[in-house]
C-alpha cells in the first residue's frame, strides 16, 4: 500500500475528530443559569416597577415582588416560567415603539439585551426569590 496517501488522510480524520469532540454542545447549556437578584432584578428596577408598584399601579401589574408578580389577575399570569414567547411581560417588551401596549412607553424601550435576557430568565423558570432578595424597589422620588 502507498503509505503516502494513508498518512495524510490519517491526520486528517484525526484532526477532524478531535475538533469536532472539543467543541461544546451548545452555547446555552455553557451559559451560567441567570440570578434574579443581579441580573433581572436591575432591569425591572430601572425600566418597570416605577409604574408598576403599589403606590402606582398601571395595567394591573405589580412587580416589586414576586407575590404581587406572579398574583392571579384577571388577565391570567404576566409571566409564565420556561415560556417566554407566551409571557405577556415578554411580548410587551418587544412590540413595535409605537404600538400603544408597548412598554416601557416609547422612548424610553429597553436595550435589547436586557430584553434577551428577560427572555432566557422567563425560559430558565423565572426564579424569583421570595422575601428582601426578591423585592423590586421603585426609585425614591417615585415612592
Amino acid at each position: 500500500m502507498n503509505k503516502g496517501f494513508f498518512l495524510p488522510l490519517l491526520a486528517w480524520l484525526t484532526i477532524g475528530s478531535l475538533s469536532t469532540a472539543c467543541k461544546p454542545a451548545s452555547t446555552s447549556a455553557t451559559l451560567p443559569k441567570l440570578s434574579f437578584t443581579t441580573d433581572v432584578r436591575p432591569v425591572l428596577e430601572k425600566h418597570c416597577v416605577n409604574c408598576h408598584h403599589d403606590g402606582a399601579l398601571m395595567g394591573d401589574l405589580k412587580l416589586q415582588s414576586r407575590a404581587t408578580a406572579f398574583a392571579t389577575r384577571a388577565k391570567g399570569p404576566v409571566i409564565l416560567p420556561g415560556d417566554p414567547e407566551n409571557s405577556p411581560l415578554f411580548k410587551v417588551l418587544v412590540l413595535p415603539g409605537a404600538d400603544p401596549k408597548a412598554m416601557p412607553p416609547e422612548g424610553h424601550q429597553i436595550p435589547v439585551e436586557q430584553i434577551a435576557l428577560i427572555k432566557r430568565w422567563i425560559l430558565e423558570g423565572a426564579d424569583w426569590p421570595e422575601g428582601p432578595e426578591g423585592t423590586v424597589k421603585p426609585s425614591q422620588s417615585l415612592q
